[in-house]
């Protein structure tokens, strides 16, 4: 999910995917969250299909929330870090760019 939305310029903070559901902090050009998640969905459900693991794996849409501050920035991506201590497969900017 996070090499697509960085081949959409997307600017990524944090992302975690476990068995249930996902977190994703990321700057979206004027608002347009939909469009490039669900292309980033296709894509790893299309990787998953790949690894032998077929079927459907996300939900319909997605419900962004928009950030209101510095602070509630900060406690979002720590909330998210901190779903890697779940199980949860978690990468942040600190883990550098996909790929490299």
């Amino acid at each position: 999910m996070v090499a697509k939305l960085l081949e959409f310029e997307i600017e990524v903070l944090a992302v975690s995917v476990d068995a249930v559901h996902y977190h994703i902090l990321a700057r979206f050009p004027d608002d347009q969250v939909k469009g490039p998640v669900g292309w980033a969905k296709k894509n790893a459900s299309h990787d998953l299909t790949e690894l032998g693991l077929p079927g459907t794996v996300w939900a319909k849409g997605c419900r962004p929330l928009p950030i209101t501050g510095r602070r509630h920035q900060l406690n979002v991506f720590r909330y998210i870090a901190e779903h890697a201590s779940k199980g949860a497969c978690v990468w942040t900017f600190r883990d550098g760019v996909i790929g490299e």
